[in-house]
C-alpha cells in the first residue's frame, strides 16, 4: 500500500498556522500472512511545531505482529527532527511504543502500551491499561488507566480517561 498526502501544518486543525505546507507518504507491506511493516513520513513546513521552516522531519515506523487468532502485537518506532531557527531551536525526538492486544469477542479488546519518548534529553515513560469496545459499526469507546513518569524531572502521574473515535 502507498501512502500520499499533502497536510498544511502539523497538529493546527483547519488553521493553516506559519504557511504550514509538507510532504506525508510512505508504504506499508505485508511480510507473511501475519506481519506487516509500514513507513510513514513527513517533510516540510510543519506550521506550529517549527514557526514555518521548510526543513522539519519525522518518521514512524510500525511492526505489526499477529501472535495468535486473538493476539496481537505492534512495535512502533517514531523520530522527529524539529528545525525552528526563529526560535533557536534543532530537536531531535525519539521514541518507542510497544502495544499488545487481546481480543475477547468481537466487540470487546483488551490492550496495554509501554511508550518511551525522549525529547532535548529528557526520557519520558507511559505505561497504559485499556480496552476497546465496539458500539456499533463505526462507533468505539476506549476507558484507559496510565502511569506516566519522567525521573529527570521528577514528574509522575496517574490518569484515567476516555475517549470515542467514530469513523465515517
Amino acid at each position: 500500500t502507498l501512502y500520499n498526502g499533502w497536510p498544511l501544518g502539523w497538529d493546527t486543525g483547519f488553521d493553516n498556522a506559519n504557511g504550514g505546507n509538507n510532504y506525508l507518504g510512505g508504504v506499508g507491506i505485508e511480510l507473511t500472512d501475519a506481519l506487516t511493516f509500514t513507513y510513514i513520513t513527513t517533510y516540510g513546513n510543519f506550521g506550529m511545531r517549527d514557526n514555518g521552516n521548510d526543513d522539519s522531519y519525522s518518521h514512524s515506523c510500525v511492526l505489526t505482529a499477529g501472535l495468535t487468532d486473538n493476539l496481537q502485537y505492534v512495535l512502533q518506532s517514531e523520530y522527529v527532527r524539529i528545525d525552528n531557527p526563529g526560535r533557536g531551536i534543532l530537536q531531535d525526538q525519539i521514541g518507542l511504543n510497544q502495544y499488545l492486544f487481546f481480543s475477547l469477542t468481537d466487540a470487546i479488546a483488551l490492550g496495554g502500551r509501554m511508550e518511551w519518548w525522549k525529547d532535548d534529553g529528557t526520557s519520558h515513560y507511559a505505561a497504559t491499561g485499556g480496552m476497546n469496545v465496539r458500539l456499533g459499526e463505526s462507533l468505539i469507546w476506549r476507558p484507559e488507566y496510565r502511569q506516566s513518569w519522567s525521573p529527570g524531572i521528577g514528574y509522575d502521574e496517574e490518569i484515567f480517561g476516555m475517549d470515542m473515535i467514530l469513523t465515517y
